[in-house]
């Protein structure tokens, strides 16, 4: 609740001073309804047998404590060519007075970064096409993409959807190795004239590959 209110400030204020003033009504009615025992207690946690640490608090701060789960531990490699459950408990033990604030987080990344495409409402096509010479860039028969050193790169992003949505924000990441090219600039230079992005600001913009350290 705290940090939801928070991120709504705009240059350290609410919108107005009625805002601040009922902002500030309500953190304090949280605090006594909520905060009113000073926290003093220990805190245990278990990946069902195995011990993943203790924190102690005494007194009230704004310090934040983390305990990091390989997921190996989650998930061993054998279990995923085993069909038997293989689910574990989080447990997490507070002794003493005082209110105790988690989250709960589950960070990971497929073991194989060929993944077959989904269609959960967006249907969402990307393409790269070269600027000065078309033999630069070309699509690898395992779906990558060979980027030559040096070129300037057309980025083509195609979203379909089946209905009318609203609040939509796309984002594409950069690949590595590559830094975004204003062609309205002076002194960048391309030979597609007729490129362009369609957006509410009409802005012109490519990929021109770099020198990195990243790059094979």
């Amino acid at each position: 609740l705290c940090k939801g209110l928070q991120a709504h400030k705009v240059k350290g204020a609410w919108k107005s001073t009625q805002e601040n003033c009922f902002v500030l009504i309500a953190l304090d009615k949280y605090f006594h309804m909520k905060e009113k025992d000073t926290p003093e207690f220990v805190t245990n946690i278990w990946l069902d047998n195995d011990y993943c640490g203790q924190y102690q608090y005494k007194g009230r701060t704004v310090n934040t404590y983390t305990v990091n789960i390989s997921m190996k531990a989650l998930l061993p490699l054998t279990s995923l060519f085993n069909t038997t459950n293989d689910d574990k408990s989080l447990i997490m033990q507070k002794v003493g007075n005082g209110r105790l604030y988690y989250c709960i987080a589950l960070n990971y990344a497929s073991s194989s970064l060929q993944l077959n495409a989904v269609n959960y409402g967006f249907k969402i096509e990307r393409t790269y096409t070269a600027v000065n010479d078309s033999s630069h860039v070309q699509k690898q028969s395992d779906g990558t993409w060979k980027l030559k050193l040096g070129e300037n790169v057309k980025v083509i992003i195609t979203m379909t959807t089946a209905q009318r949505r609203y609040h939509i924000a796309l984002v594409d990441y950069l690949p590595a190795g590559c830094e975004p090219l204003n062609t309205q600039l002076k002194g960048i230079v391309t030979d597609d004239t007729q490129s362009s992005v369609t957006s509410s600001k009409g802005a012109n913009y490519y990929y021109g590959c770099q020198r990195y350290p990243t790059i094979g």
